[in-house]
């Protein structure tokens, strides 16, 4: 069994690749679980998807950076594709899957922290519709 250590992971929202400001990416798959119990047994069904991408990130207010990237998908309430893979550098397969999902940015605090802390920022993008997962 191999174990990964997150060394090189690619994080890219609407087109710009984030990987260089991106220190934490979470992805959250989940269903809403629906009880289906009858006098026969219990059983649960699974419901509609919630899933989402949690990254955080060093804020950079540089053009075509950080905050150039989110405030834009805030401010426009649009929709933007998320792609997220364990390895930057190695091609998309069974070793390195692809996930990614069409998202909107609901809430953002563009900035956060105290003298001499690094400026530190967490989104959360909730996925519209469905995660996909690619390996080829």
């Amino acid at each position: 069994m191999a174990k990964h250590v997150m060394r090189n992971a690619f994080v890219e929202i609407d087109g710009v690749d984030m990987s260089c400001w991106a220190n934490e990416v979470e992805i959250n798959a989940s269903k809403d679980e629906i009880d289906a119990n009858t006098f026969c047994g219990q059983d649960k069904l699974a419901g509609l998807e919630e899933s989402s991408f949690s990254i955080g990130l060093i804020q950079d207010f540089e053009a075509a950076a950080v905050d150039a990237t989110l405030w834009p998908l805030f401010d426009s309430n649009a929709t933007f594709t998320v792609v997220v893979r364990p390895d930057k550098d190695s091609p998309v397969g069974a070793e390195n899957p692809e996930y990614s999902g069409t998202c909107r940015l609901m809430e953002y605090q563009p900035l956060s922290g105290g003298p001499g802390d690094l400026a530190e920022i967490s989104i959360d993008l909730p996925v519209v519709g469905a995660l996909s997962r690619t390996t080829s």
